[in-house]
């Protein structure tokens, strides 16, 4: 369903491309070695004045960020943001109501060592192809970056949040929850994005690559022995742990299955 951002097979497409017309990974990576490197390209993809003059599904690079380099010294990477991102982080920011910052990385859109990080949030969106709502994700800008999902990193990510936020719109912008998968970089590092420290932080915790992972260890036996007489009650005490959708609840199950564990063990 279009929505106004590059697809999947867009970036795809370009990373084919580029390797048609000798970009090769090696080559990126020795292109862009410095921060001299990428203040040029910065500079060339600079945010226009205003969002009117943004031209669509084209990349622009937060230039701003450049003056708040000193405080990333182990970081080499590069902020880039869309036109339509722009104005979604606008409706963001007059919204009434809370709403959820979601922050992952792209393992399978890296290129070289350069991976993709994305920030945004999510939002019900009409397919109207299959008459439907759809749970659609709502990128609000992009990191290229070498050190991936390290805490320095994901603080610049949100270092550009607000400065584009005051670059077009004059206001702070702010999550009223943060929600990642099991990655203390972007646990930590969203958090700069809240004025308010204490800020509610959820996990991700029905993430499928991480259950899966889990899973396949505890059934093969390598987290608690499968000729245990409990095995399967504890899988299943586990997998309903993993996947809860709120504090209270994972709270709840926490009180719950210890007392169980306590009872098996």
């Amino acid at each position: 369903m279009y929505s106004g951002v590059t697809e999947l097979k867009r970036f795809q497409q370009f990373k084919r491309n580029a390797s048609r017309g000798k970009k090769t990974c090696r080559a990126v990576n020795h292109e862009y070695t410095s921060r001299a490197d990428l203040l040029n390209y910065v500079q060339s993809h600079a945010l226009p004045a205003t969002v009117g003059e943004m031209v669509p599904a084209k990349l622009y690079a937060v230039d701003k960020v450049t003056q708040y380099w000193t405080r990333f010294p182990d970081v080499l990477g590069c902020c880039l943001i869309m036109k339509r991102s722009v104005e979604w982080l606008g409706q963001l920011i007059e919204l009434g109501h809370g709403w959820a910052l979601h922050g992952d990385s792209k393992h399978k859109l890296h290129h070289g060592r350069w991976v993709l990080t994305t920030f945004g949030t999510h939002c019900l969106a009409w397919d109207d192809d299959a008459k439907l709502w759809r749970h659609s994700f709502r990128p609000l800008i992009y990191m290229f970056v070498r050190e991936n999902e390290s805490k320095s990193a994901v603080w610049m990510a949100m270092l550009c949040l607000q400065l584009v936020s005051d670059h077009f719109f004059g206001k702070p912008v702010r999550s009223a929850v943060n929600i990642t998968d099991h990655s203390d970089g972007l646990r930590s590092g969203m958090q700069m994005l809240n004025v308010d420290p204490a800020v509610e932080h959820v996990e991700t915790t029905p993430h499928l690559s991480d259950w899966s992972h889990i899973s396949w260890h505890y059934t093969h036996g390598k987290i608690l022995s499968k000729s245990h007489p409990h095995h399967g009650e504890v899988y299943v005490l586990l997998r309903a742990l993993h996947l809860t959708h709120t504090v209270e609840m994972k709270n709840l199950l926490q009180a719950t299955d210890f007392t169980k564990f306590a009872r098996i063990h």
